[in-house]
């Protein structure tokens, strides 16, 4: 149940970057947490939906 409730907290640094929901959760997986440059959508400056 811990694991859930973090990975929960991780996809919503990337849901606050821009991210929907799905994506965030599976960007927790591949890439970890965002750095402040990374978000998704072309107001990002690195834009990781793009990679």
């Amino acid at each position: 149940m811990g694991a859930l409730v973090l990975w929960t907290v991780l996809a919503a640094q990337w849901m606050n970057n821009g991210c929907d929901v799905v994506t965030s959760y599976g960007l927790v997986i591949t890439n970890g947490t965002p750095s402040v440059w990374e978000g998704c959508g072309e107001d990002a400056p690195i834009d990781v939906t793009r990679e």
